[in-house]
């Protein structure tokens, strides 16, 4: 059967019986020899992926990379409000547009400021014209987060 995975149609194929997820890289970091955190953006949305080292190597990554994979839903979600998957096996890593999906116009890799909301929207005090960040919440759980958090940072003031 046929879909469309992070917006490049692909056929729904399972690995072990566990379907394999696409999604798009925006930014990572690693802790060293232990995990690579993935933010990346498939079905309209900002995931976090979580990879052990051995799976997948932070050096390896580029933005706007096409990353395959298998992995568990954690049950909650990220203190940024994003669903959280724990990454069994690294299934394809693609770290280029693919040359029919391109000239078919098919999608361009996001910009990484796109997702990431400005810090200094949070603290209320965002000044620039021309900041790049995002200033609205992606959602109603991150809104509630973000403002917990400023209320916990406040009365430890």
């Amino acid at each position: 059967r046929e879909r469309e995975i992070a917006g490049w149609p692909c056929a729904r194929v399972e690995v072990a019986d566990k379907p394999v997820l696409a999604a798009r890289v925006l930014r990572w970091r690693s802790i060293p020899s232990r995990y690579v955190f993935v933010d990346a953006q498939a079905d309209g949305e900002e995931w976090q992926l979580c990879f052990a080292v051995s799976q997948l190597s932070a050096t390896a990554l580029v933005d706007g990379a096409l990353l395959r994979f298998t992995g568990t839903e954690e049950a909650a979600r990220t203190r940024r409000g994003l669903r959280a998957w724990q990454c069994d096996r690294l299934v394809e890593l693609t770290l280029c547009v693919p040359c029919d999906a391109a000239e078919a116009g098919g999608p361009a890799p996001p910009a990484p400021s796109e997702a990431a909301l400005c810090k200094w929207f949070v603290r209320g005090a965002c000044s620039t014209a021309s900041c790049p960040f995002r200033h609205q919440f992606a959602n109603e759980h991150e809104e509630a987060t973000v403002r917990a958090t400023r209320e916990r940072w406040a009365a430890q003031r």
